[in-house]
């Protein structure tokens, strides 16, 4: 008997083996090239004059609507005359008001019976084009400078005031007769001065005391120069004399003296040419009236001199009449720290460094602004405190002769004193005790055309004045869209004003070609996506929900008819449509059944991770990288201490996929120190990791283990993350930043933390931005740099090594397409793809071939042109226009990816043959896209910064391909009892290990539990994919004879084995091979 038992246990384990389950092989995987991305934002906006058409373009032949805006009249300068006032709005143009007399406000010579002055501002008509940076006004006619230098005059011109070579009167502005550029420029009631771009003063006028300073008294009637060889940077004319600050920091005076008012330390009549004021002191500025001078030294301390009434000590008070004027400098008894000073006719105003306003001299119309007017007596000798309203900061002060004006660091006007010419505009004629804000003017659309034809409007909103409205239908090409509106005005009190000035903007709309964009799921069941119509040269956004799905498959994308990943950053060229690309995926398990008490030994073969989806954007930040993949996922590796809920710890080796709602998309990424952030195709910014300086945006200073909406309505196009700070672009072409501000590197005008996102404080329209450490860089849409915040390098490329509290133009000439800011030094590419970089040069880091810092932008070495640049905390990255990579600076871990360790001054090329998409330069590491879609990485990789899987202190000097997502076997269930112990991966492979739990015979299902990239995948189900069965138990054969027992076992056996085999094909056809 126990031969026949050995025997058909001989036979029942071959069978066994024969009937054990069947592996299944894995799809192999082509490779899919990347469409390359624009980075720039897509202009949708045309802005002149600060009225926006959003958008500008639009379908030809097709029906659109256009939205108009008109802008905020804000001011960046302003300067007060005896009965008039002009400002210069942050458009560039002269806005006036007050008494008239035909030529005052420069509006054009009036119909007879026009009223002779005007409550409410009207522009002043120049020439068309024209913008300008400084004005100043007198008695009755006004100057001032182009952006371009030039110097235009209007108004009164008896003594030939405005330097045309006349003595006419100007109903608008003319321009002065010298070809010189100028800087600045001073008028009063009888001559006027001007400072060139080389810093010669020049003069012109009534020169009866010698005011114009040419050594003569001859009258002039044109520009001439100063008999003076020193470089002068501010100029003053007071009432026959005048003042200069020269680039030293001396004064110098010339004109009639005879209250001191020269501080030359005696008071003769007459000096014909520049004599140097008598003061050891070093000033920054100055300011002149009719018998006084003013001026701040250059630690903030105002001084005065001149006649003794308007000097702002104590010196006259009293009865004393006898009391001599000073003529030389004294301080005015205050020990507020100035950093502006004005000189009226009969009182002062000083400007303090914390935006405050200080006060003294005549106050009968309240002109000093502290709540009285005094009667007896008429002046305040000592000053006072303006009471201006609490969070009010102002950063200009005029005086006018009776009255006073400031604007805020809002750009709005306050006005203070008499207002019996309505300088105050828009409110009563009677004095003011205390600043008001003055009527705020804005334009109020009166007709939209495009290319001549009018356009119908839909709506207006009150709020922003802006008109909606029917583009007219029209072929393809560029029109003007002429906008005619009028500028009224909103008093303090909430009066409006109907004004009198109307104003014509012209704007550009492009009427475009339209494609047609397909989805196609690719062989996945469902409904494919709806099809998009956009004009050319317009992105596409992606399909509204979630990603499409097919069981068992990953989408890798969507990719064109070429094969290569669509990125939805890029503009649309044609027709086309996109494709759902999959990777199909199998697990098996092997055997495929055994015995009901369990304990057989499984293997589980699971699927490679995804191959297909590649990366279109890398960035490394300071100890992790993150990725946007074709899928429209984002991807992320190295240290993650700020997610305690990592199942592997506080660092990933591969790339893991971060947990985002489904629905969401993402465009843009941006990796800063600890955290990251990111926009979807919506323009919703997301951010997450370390907040502790409120970098996420989200209103709070909590760390974030997932990401979270950044708290604003502003949809945004490009983002940058900074160290602690961080910067978005919106899709109008505002900056916004949120986060740590210490160095003013939000650019908002302060160092406050912002938990929310803040507009930047200007007007221009920028393309890109990029956060430093403390530093801010931006390009406008004309290729112009701007960078704000700190600057104790030069970063700024401003030349000078102060921090910036707003934005301020780089000095240079070159237009850019795009900037990097780094941690102490800054790149830039200009629309030539020369590289520029200026800050700091430690280790090389700027490429010039030295190690000297540079205050203003430098070319790198270098005769390559390049597509793009990255600068990284001390070294720096760039691709030229064939796909090679450079880097240079400091290379201690092998970030400059050349072979080597060795620093470089001058560009050196990565090593690699390979084709660069893009690069990105992390704190110690770099990273970068091949064309086709891999990511590579070299440098450090102490936190797994590289993704290559693993972690060490190694130098990886050359690049190094970033692993795939790691896939992971969590769990197998058969049935429904999970296996004990739990899943064991075989190194090397894709193999778990599995012990069968005991069950009741029969088939079951057989259930995987997964992730990949950390993220849980919907559970594989193997259907009745493994069988339980008993063994054999034999009967007892009594007295049988052996031989007939052991004939009778095997034919039986036999006859057994061939049905069970045949039975368990059946079963196996059913079953199939237990995949989905």
């Amino acid at each position: 008997m126990r031969a026949i038992r050995t025997a058909c246990a001989g036979i029942l384990t071959l069978l066994f083996v024969f009937l054990c389950g069947l592996s299944v092989a894995l799809p192999t995987h082509a490779g899919s090239k990347i469409a390359q991305a624009n980075g720039h934002r897509r202009k949708t906006i045309e802005t002149v004059d600060g009225f926006t058409l959003k958008p500008s373009e639009g379908p030809a032949h097709g029906a659109a609507t256009a939205t108009i805006t008109p802008p905020d009249v804000l001011y960046t300068q302003v300067s007060v005359g005896d009965y008039h006032a002009v400002a210069i709005g942050v458009d560039g143009y002269l806005y006036s008001w007050g008494l008239n007399r035909d030529t005052t406000l420069g509006i054009g010579k009036l119909p007879e019976g026009s009223p002779d002055k005007t409550r409410t501002p009207v522009r002043v008509k120049t020439p068309e084009g024209l913008h300008f940076k400084h004005v100043s006004a007198s008695n009755g006619h006004t100057l001032a400078i182009d952006v371009d230098g030039k110097l235009w005059g209007w108004g009164r011109n008896e003594y030939s005031m405005l330097g045309d070579g006349t003595d006419d009167d100007r109903y608008t502005p003319v321009r002065i007769a010298s070809d010189k550029t100028f800087v600045d420029v001073s008028t009063s009631e009888y001559h006027s001065l001007a400072i060139d771009s080389e810093g010669h003063a020049w003069g012109w006028g009534d020169n009866e005391g010698g005011e114009v300073g040419d050594g003569t008294t001859d009258d002039r009637n044109a520009p001439v120069r100063v008999a003076s060889d020193k470089t002068f940077t501010r100029v003053q004319t007071g009432m026959m004399f005048s003042l200069a600050l020269d680039s030293d920091g001396n004064i110098w005076g010339w004109g009639v003296n005879e209250a001191g008012q020269l501080g030359l330390g005696h008071n003769n009549y007459e000096n014909l040419v520049p004599q140097m004021v008598t003061s050891n002191v070093k000033f920054k500025s100055i300011s002149i009236s009719d018998e006084y001078s003013l001026a701040v030294d250059s630690n903030g301390r105002a001084w005065s001199w001149g006649k003794v009434d308007s000097l702002g000590d104590d010196i006259g008070a009293g009865d004393n009449d006898d009391i001599r004027d000073r003529n030389t400098p004294g301080t005015v008894a205050t020990s507020e720290s100035f950093s502006g000073i004005s000189a009226g006719e009969y009182h002062s105003l000083g400007l303090t460094t914390d935006g405050k306003i200080i006060a003294w001299g005549e106050n009968d119309t309240g002109a000093l602004g502290d709540g009285t007017k005094n009667t007896a007596p008429f002046y305040r000798r000592l000053p006072v405190r303006t009471k201006i309203p609490d969070g009010i900061r102002f950063k200009q002060v005029d005086t006018g002769v009776w009255n006073s004006v400031a604007l805020d660091s809002d750009g709005r006007l306050w006005f203070w004193g008499d207002n019996y010419y309505g300088i105050n505009c828009g409110e009563p004629r009677t004095d003011m005790i205390l600043p008001v804000k003055t009527i705020q003017p804005y334009y109020t659309i009166t007709g939209v055309s495009f290319g001549g034809a009018s356009a119908n409007k839909i709506s207006e909103d009150s709020g922003t004045r802006s008109w909606t409205v029917d583009v007219p239908l029209h072929e393809a090409g560029v029109v003007n869209v002429k906008v005619s509106s009028r500028l009224d005005g909103r008093a303090a009190s909430g009066t409006d004003v109907t004004g009198t000035s109307n104003v014509n903007t012209t704007l550009k709309y492009e009427y475009k070609d339209a494609y047609t964009v397909e989805f196609d799921l690719g062989g996945a069941p469902g409904t494919a996506p709806q099809r998009q119509v956009v004009i050319q040269q317009t992105p596409i956004t992606w399909p509204d929900g979630p990603n499409p799905s097919w069981a068992h498959h990953w989408f890798d994308g969507w990719f064109t008819e070429d094969g290569e990943a669509w990125n939805f950053n890029d503009p649309v060229t044609r027709n086309m449509k996109l494709t759902a690309k999959w990777e199909e995926y199998r697990f098996s398990l092997k055997p495929t059944n055994g015995f009901l008490g369990g304990g057989t030994p499984i293997s589980i073969t699971a699927p490679d991770p995804p191959q297909d989806i590649i990366y279109l954007e890398v960035s490394g930040g300071s100890k992790h990288s993150v990725a946007l993949g074709s899928d429209g996922y984002i991807y992320a590796w190295g240290e993650n201490n700020h997610d305690a809920e990592d199942e592997a710890g506080a660092r990933r080796y591969t790339p893991i996929r971060i947990d985002t709602p489904a629905e969401a998309h993402f465009t843009s990424i941006s990796a800063g120190l600890s955290y990251s952030l990111a926009i979807d195709s919506k323009g919703n910014a997301w951010g997450w990791g370390s907040n502790a300086s409120s970098q996420l945006g989200d209103g709070t200073q909590d760390d974030r283990q997932k990401p979270v909406r950044v708290k604003t309505s502003a949809k945004f196009d490009s983002i940058s993350a900074g160290s602690k700070h961080a910067l978005a672009v919106d899709d109008e072409g505002s900056v916004w930043g949120w986060g740590g501000n210490d160095s003013s590197q939000l650019g908002d005008g302060t160092t406050r933390v912002r938990r929310e996102p803040v507009r930047v404080k200007t007007t221009a329209k920028f393309a890109c931005v990029s956060a430093g450490f403390t530093h801010s860089l931006a390009v406008d849409d004309d290729g112009k740099a701007w960078a704000w915040g700190s600057n104790g390098f030069g970063q700024l490329g401003d030349g000078t090594t102060d921090g910036r509290l707003e934005p301020a133009q780089v000095k240079t000439t070159a237009k850019f397409a795009s900037v990097s800011a780094g941690s102490e030094h800054s790149l830039a590419v200009d629309n030539d793809g020369k590289a520029w970089a200026w800050g700091s040069n430690g280790s090389g880091r700027l490429g010039d071939g030295t190690t000297d810092g540079r205050l203003e932008p430098a070319q790198v070495k270098t005769t390559a042109k390049f597509a793009s640049v990255s600068a990284g905390s001390e070294h720096s990255l760039a691709v030229d226009n064939d796909g090679k990579a450079w880097a240079w600076g400091s290379n201690g871990s092998g970030r400059l990816g050349d072979g080597t360790t060795d620093g470089r001054l001058e560009p050196a090329q990565v090593k690699t043959t390979a084709k660069f998409a893009s690069v990105s330069a992390g704190s110690e590491h770099s990273l970068a896209i091949f064309d086709e879609g891999n990511a590579w990485a070299w440098g450090i990789n102490n936190n797994g910064q590289l993704g290559s899987g693993t972690a060490d202190n190694s130098v990886h000097s050359t690049p190094m391909r970033v692993s795939k997502q790691y896939l992971n076997v969590k769990d197998v269930i058969f049935d429904t009892t999970s296996v004990d112990p739990a899943p064991v991966r075989n190194s090397g492979t894709n193999i778990w290990k599995v012990i069968s739990p005991a069950h009741s015979a029969g088939p079951v299902d057989v259930t995987i539990r997964w992730t990949v990239g950390g993220l849980p995948q919907d559970d594989y189900v193997l259907e009745k994919g493994f069988l339980y069965w008993a063994p054999f138990v034999l009967p007892n054969a009594g007295s049988m004879p052996f031989a007939r027992i052991s004939g009778v076992c095997l034919l039986a056996m036999s006859v057994a084995a061939v049905l069970v085999l045949k039975k368990q094909r059946i079963i196996c056809r059913k079953i199939g091979k237990h995949s989905l």
